[in-house]
């Protein structure tokens, strides 16, 4: 019973995390083997599948040999030992049924003692180790129930990081794509300054050029006088 002590500890730890309380209630609910008490549980946001699959490797903590029968949406676990409820093996049914929407699941469960059925009246001793299983099953499916939900959350946060990862990869191209362009846009205005350097000196050379031209024309023009005087003195 060590095991399932640790077990209904852990139920505290899930149902406050999950925020949800865990009701046991007694039940006169029809089975394979007619109409007795059952526990019932309701287990919200789980499906009669999982819950199934859970309660059948559950019940292996009790070294019973569980058997889920489709034909009656039973499982049957034969010789079962739970101590504190009797001394002897205890057979146990266990149901399932959709509750529909977000409710989840209800689990209804029936311990035989082999002459009579667990009730909180006729077994007021044993019937608490019959809560404490259902707890401790209870806490299982917490369990699970939070398993699934880090499982996803840590996926989201994969997805997440790995998005980050990808903006990161892209911020560090456009930082180079800056770099290069900076270096570029340096290029360019060293090439700017060098070519406004160039054009200064082409304005300086054209303006000399400019006025060699007009010295020449002078010339010219005074050379065009001096021969136009030698001509009009030959025609005399």
């Amino acid at each position: 019973m060590k095991q399932l002590g640790v077990l209904v500890l852990f139920l505290s730890m899930g149902t406050m995390l999950l925020g949800q309380e865990f009701k046991i209630s007694e039940e006169t609910r029809s089975m394979s083997k007619g109409s007795f008490n059952a526990l019932v549980i309701d287990l919200p946001g789980t499906s009669s599948k999982k819950v199934m699959k859970s309660w059948t490797k559950f019940m292996g903590n009790y070294r019973g040999k569980t058997k889920y029968s489709k034909k009656v949406g039973e499982a049957f676990t034969d010789n079962a030992e739970i101590k504190d409820m009797s001394e002897n093996t205890v057979d146990v049914y266990a149901k399932l049924e959709e509750l529909g929407g977000d409710q989840g699941t209800r689990l209804s469960v029936w311990f035989n003692l082999g002459v009579t059925y667990l009730t909180s009246n006729e077994h007021s001793e044993r019937y608490p180790a019959g809560e404490e299983v259902l707890k401790a099953f209870a806490a299982t499916v917490s369990a699970d129930l939070i398993a699934a939900r880090l499982k996803e959350k840590e996926k989201e946060l994969k997805e997440v990081m790995a998005d980050l990862k990808k903006l990161e990869k892209t911020k560090t191209g456009y930082d180079r794509d800056v770099k290069n362009y900076e270096e570029t846009i340096k290029k360019a205005e060293e090439g700017i300054a060098e070519t406004d350097k160039k054009i200064d000196e082409n304005l300086k050379e054209q303006d000399t050029m400019k006025d060699d031209i007009t010295e020449r024309e002078k010339e010219i023009e005074e050379i065009e006088k001096r021969l136009k005087k030698v001509y009009n003195k030959f025609k005399k």
